[in-house]
């Protein structure tokens, strides 16, 4: 059996703090109990500790001790605590070679600390104590292994920190492909009703091959610029189907604007009425709200009584009420928020991004 010596930091404190008094008072006929194998299997065979050297030793003990008491008593006073382990400390200092000795004096006399020396450090636990309440989780002791892996993981890191940059990257990395494949599958689950709904506005190509879902709101300054991207892809492209969803996100006047939007939808089968109104009411100087909406929607030439009518109908606000729970299944949380195929995409993100999402729907490569 070895002795840790990070181990015997508690012994040495034991019986160093009290070494004075167990030099001066301990009898020089005193026998000891335990046999020789126990010591020397803790520290391998000693030449030095026999009968015949240990009056020797506890006279050089008790002169460093009255070097170490005349040194202290040249001090301030202190509190009884901190002379001792100043003390203590001094005569670590100077006597470091008497250390040995010191220990396998105390390891004699003390079976407790024997016992605690003895145990390996990762098993050591703390004292028991009475049994908490049912809410209590008593503290748990970290085991010496796990401590030394942590102090030489966190010195590598203090020394390569661009370890953390990667690791950092790798961790963004699975993040995006773990969300890009819960898109994928809410994508599924709702395709009946992102893709062919009846209440939906469908711009381009009805029947075009890759459909191009827009979530927007009438206030969001990013949707008003990803208005131009949109309708450079139905210009460029006779194949992508468009479909407009109201996802009013920014408080009432947006509500309202979408509730006048939906209505509009209704009155306009073909969708070039609602395009119409959409460009003027989005690309508009100031907050859209219910005000304004419907000077857009006089402007562009629309029944206003049926307007009117129709926006207080059980279909508007189904219609509203259909783009939020999609909104919600797909995680949507902004605008403008596209679902091009079976890929979500978040953000203005330009419209060479788009297009390259756009291709990749249709023929699983950014360019076809």
């Amino acid at each position: 059996m070895r002795l840790d010596m990070s181990a015997l930091t508690v012994s040495a404190a034991l019986c160093l703090a009290s070494m004075t008094t167990f030099a001066l008072a301990a009898p020089k006929s005193m026998e000891r109990t335990e046999s020789p194998g126990f010591l020397n299997t803790i520290f391998g065979p000693s030449s030095t500790e026999t009968s015949t050297t240990r009056p020797a030793k506890r006279a050089h003990l008790k002169h460093a001790a009255k070097k170490a008491a005349a040194k202290n008593a040249a001090k301030p006073a202190q509190p009884e605590n901190a002379a001792i382990a100043e003390a203590v400390r001094d005569f670590l200092n100077n006597n470091q070679g008497l250390l040995r000795t010191a220990i396998i004096d105390v390891l004699r006399s003390d079976a407790d600390v024997r016992k605690m020396v003895a145990a390996p450090a990762e098993k050591t636990e703390a004292p028991k104590t009475p049994a908490a309440p049912p809410q209590a989780v008593a503290p748990q002791t970290v085991p010496q292994d796990q401590v030394r892996v942590e102090e030489i993981v966190r010195n590598y890191l203090l020394l390569h920190p661009e370890v953390l940059q990667e690791a950092i990257g790798e961790l963004e990395k699975r993040q995006a492909l773990a969300e890009a494949e819960k898109h994928r599958t809410a994508v599924k689950e709702n395709a009946t009703m992102l893709f062919n709904s009846p209440r939906q506005v469908v711009l381009g190509n009805p029947q075009g091959d890759v459909t191009f879902v827009e979530f927007f709101d009438y206030n969001c300054a990013y949707c008003k610029k990803a208005l131009g991207d949109m309708m450079e892809l139905i210009k460029g492209d006779p194949k992508l189907k468009v479909v407009l969803k109201e996802f009013p996100v920014l408080g009432k006047g947006s509500s309202e604007a979408a509730q006048v939007a939906a209505a509009v939808r209704m009155q306009d089968k073909t969708g070039k009425k609602y395009l119409e109104f959409h460009q003027k009411l989005l690309l508009g100087r100031g907050q859209a709200d219910l005000a304004r909406a419907l000077a857009v929607a006089k402007e562009i030439g629309l029944d206003m009584t049926r307007l009117e009518k129709d926006m207080a109908s059980e279909e508007a606000r189904a219609t509203i009420e259909e783009s939020l729970k999609l909104a919600e299944s797909l995680g949507l949380n902004g605008t403008p928020s596209y679902v091009i195929g079976p890929n979500v995409v978040i953000g203005a993100v330009g419209v060479d991004a788009l297009r390259e999402k756009v291709n990749t729907a249709r023929c699983g490569k950014a360019a076809c």
